[in-house]
């Protein structure tokens, strides 16, 4: 899966992979790519730019293009810039595409498809409008509802100095993150928009809402079953265990999956024991890093949240919990996915020590993968 990253002036946008967007707006008004460009220019791409090429080329080439068939050219053009490596031509393709994008827009004011490709060009005041636009017309398009939600928490600050903040952007940030909540079905954006919406009811100081809300997630979306589950829409163990599990309070759910994962290994070989590896690593890297190094008491990084899911004494006790379990396992079961989780769970000085043992150079492969 690829993703997609564009840098704006104090954000960075990014353009998820389809699995987890699913189909953008699909219930929108507007236009649609035409099944040809849509082969042409999205589906085949990666294999080859020149069925993409001879079609925009056609289009160009028209005296009197109608709507769709202007929708259908900076369709191709946005596509096939992705793949031109020149920066000049980029930069000419984007401000032909972004010119052509606001000719159909006005024409076309309601027309959501031209607004989500013009909102990737416009300057970050219009982006903004436009996304804001889209979401009354078209309140259920979740991925703007995600870019929404991205732009107003970095203009808010992530949860830092909330004082100081706009208290109507604030306002704004949360009804769209209860519109992205409800909407959604897909559980990946359900994790996004509720992490954040629980950390908006604890920064107001409503403790019992936060806890029901964290419940209402719970008992929609099931978590702990997340990691036993098949969704090629998102990952299991990253869900669960990774950040947005975390700010939901998920660190000791996510060791219990863990748990079970790796007794499941053991007994019936129903998990493959690099799975738990896995997971594990995930919940080490996150308690460490976002936590900061608990064991050693080192202090919190510089871009930690203003709130704090865990205390340092439960965040401490999960990774200690961790460690006794990735502990367990038998030394000739362990792997290069085991030293690599395992690794996290133990303090600077020990963990200089396992990566001068099992990673050195003399050794390239001193652990069966």
């Amino acid at each position: 899966m690829r993703v997609f990253i564009r840098q704006r002036v104090g954000l960075v946008v990014l353009f998820l992979p389809v699995c987890v967007l699913g189909i953008p707006c699909p219930d929108s008004p507007g236009l649609r790519v035409s099944e040809s460009v849509r082969h042409a220019c999205e589906d085949r791409l990666e294999v080859s730019t020149d069925e993409c090429r001879a079609i925009l080329e056609q289009l160009e080439s028209m005296e009197a293009p109608s709507p769709q068939q202007r929708f259908d050219l900076v369709s191709a053009r946005m596509n096939l810039t992705l793949f031109e490596p020149d920066a000049t031509r980029e930069k000419t393709s984007d401000e032909q595409s972004l010119k052509d994008l606001q000719g159909l827009h006005e024409e076309l004011p309601e027309d959501v498809q031209v607004m989500r490709k013009l909102a990737l060009l416009e300057d970050d005041e219009t982006r903004l409008n436009l996304q804001r636009e889209i979401a009354v017309l078209a309140p259920n398009c979740t991925s703007n509802i995600f870019y929404l939600a991205s732009d107003l928490d970095w203009m808010t600050g992530y949860g830092w100095s909330r004082s100081k903040q706009d208290p109507d952007l604030l306002q704004e940030l949360k009804s769209i993150l209860d519109l992205g909540y409800e909407t959604t079905s897909l559980r990946w954006y359900k994790m996004f928009f509720g992490q954040l919406r629980y950390r908006e009811y604890l920064l107001d100081n409503e403790d019992s809402k936060a806890s029901q809300f964290r419940q209402q997630v719970i008992e929609e979306l099931s978590p702990a079953t997340f990691p036993f589950e098949n969704d090629e829409n998102s990952d299991g163990w990253t869900l669960l265990c990774g950040e947005m599990g975390y700010k939901l309070r998920f660190a000791q759910m996510c060791l219990n999956a863990l748990d079970r994962a790796y007794k499941q290994a053991i007994s019936d070989g129903s998990v493959i024991p690099q799975d738990v590896y896995y997971g594990a690593g995930i919940l080490a890297a996150v308690l460490v890093d976002v936590a900061s190094e608990v064991l050693d008491a080192s202090p919190p990084p510089e871009h930690a949240v203003l709130y704090a899911p865990y205390s340092a004494s439960e965040g401490a006790r999960i990774l200690i919990g961790l460690r006794d379990l990735l502990e367990s396992v038998p030394e000739d079961q362990r792997t290069t996915h085991f030293y690599t989780a395992y690794e996290f769970t133990v303090g600077q000085e020990r963990r200089a020590e396992l990566q001068e043992k099992y990673y050195e150079p003399a050794q390239a492969n001193p652990i069966d993968n």
